[in-house]
């Protein structure tokens, strides 16, 4: 690891690529790393959803500048799609890697890290769409001085709502209030550095140091709540988690779990799972009596 002029640390380079895809699993479609490390890796997964991740890619393209983006696209499942244009649309580096098998958000994005060669990494959903450059402001913020970060910008769905993807702690009692009462809170982030418990996985950004510091995401969670398990260990570190604001990006939330059974049974095993770790109780005991973020939010 080198310090540059700014002083902020500079993460140690990749895993070879071979070796890196050979560790995870994943055989290379296309691409190669970017011949020089970027300030920005940005990791976006499909799950049979290549025809959201083209137009993903087309709105970043419009603000792409040569050495400051790289993208990783992890193609999850057995999708037909060859994916061969995504080069024609994203003018930049690009690396495109298949699964063997189908793998979890965690283990998915933690792999793309492995091949990241970026200062800094976003984790992007590929139902994401962008109007305006949202990452200057994030870099800002990541790359001062002494910062420890993780980092949303301001999300809205497609009517302008703000979405309440910056949350409290997800605890049994705020879970009942969201779903049951209707205690969803649409918020405008009305400071610089909103404060909040997690950030959900549709969009974080962090410095790739603090990402390999933390260990990434805990590979045991298959499908949701990981991204609040990354929040709190964090925050349990001494980390500042925070919505910041920024041009907004948009996401329609598709709430799988509340429509497919499948889903559901991720969800509820991951809240277990989330409920009975160290990190989870170690940050409430810590938290109870002044948290951050509306504690009525959770889930």
């Amino acid at each position: 690891m080198t310090a540059p002029a700014d002083g902020h640390p500079r993460c140690s380079d990749p895993l070879p690529l071979d070796e890196a895809l050979q560790g995870a699993g994943l055989r290379r479609v296309m691409g190669e790393h970017s011949p020089v490390a970027p300030l920005w890796s940005l990791s976006i997964v499909s799950h049979g959803h290549l025809v959201s991740v083209r137009r993903l890619l087309a709105d970043l393209a419009r603000f792409y500048q040569p050495g400051r983006f790289e993208v990783v696209i992890t193609i999850n499942d057995s999708e037909l799609d060859p994916a061969d244009d995504l080069t024609r649309i994203w003018p930049g580096p690009l690396l495109i890697t298949r699964n063997d098998r189908p793998r979890g958000f965690a283990a998915n994005h933690n792999s793309a890290a492995q091949m990241c060669r970026g200062d800094l990494l976003a984790i992007l959903d590929s139902d994401l769409s962008f109007g305006a450059d949202p990452f200057q402001v994030l870099e800002q913020h990541l790359l001062s001085p002494g910062s420890r970060l993780i980092a949303s910008p301001t999300i809205v769905n497609v009517r302008g709502e703000v979405e309440d993807n910056a949350r409290g702690l997800i605890t049994p009692a705020a879970l009942v209030r969201r779903h049951v009462f209707g205690g969803r809170h649409r918020r405008r982030v009305v400071n610089d550095r909103q404060p909040a418990d997690w950030i959900a996985g549709l969009f974080i950004a962090i410095t790739r140091q603090d990402f390999a510091q933390l260990q990434g995401f805990d590979e045991r969670y298959f499908m949701y709540c990981e991204d609040a398990d990354l929040s709190i260990r964090a925050r349990n570190l001494g980390f500042e988690v925070a919505a910041i604001r920024t041009a907004p990006v948009i996401h329609e939330a598709r709430r799988m779990s509340a429509r497919k059974l499948r889903y559901f049974l991720w969800h509820a095993t991951s809240l277990l799972k989330h409920w009975t770790s160290s990190a989870f109780w170690k940050y409430l005991l810590a938290t109870k009596k002044s948290r951050p973020g509306n504690p009525n939010q959770g889930l």
